[in-house]
């Protein structure tokens, strides 16, 4: 994983990796297994819990390892509002008076 942790930094993405990727690195995991070893590792002081350092996000698809890119922070503003959201409030606004 630290090979896919490197090339999301110097190509300033993420670094998704599916389960069977994993498994062909030859890294013989699944998602059962690595939940358990997540769940695991949260009893453990934060400067030994691995995977926890290394791995941003994980599902059954795979796992995300952790870069230098921004993904930690959640996205603010992204697509324009098309007013839609507005015209719900204003209606929830309008039926609460």
């Amino acid at each position: 994983m630290f090979t896919a942790q490197g090339a999301g930094d110097n190509l300033k993405t993420t670094a998704p990796l599916t389960w069977g990727a994993l498994q062909q690195m030859g890294i013989p995991i699944s998602y059962d297994a690595f939940a358990q070893r997540w769940q695991e590792e949260e009893q453990l002081p934060p400067e030994q819990q691995v995977l926890h350092n290394l791995v941003f996000k994980f599902d059954g698809n795979g796992v995300t390892v952790k870069t230098q890119d921004k993904q930690e922070k959640p996205e603010v503003g992204g697509k324009e509002d098309s007013g839609v959201v507005s015209q719900m409030a204003k209606r929830a606004t309008k039926l609460g008076k």
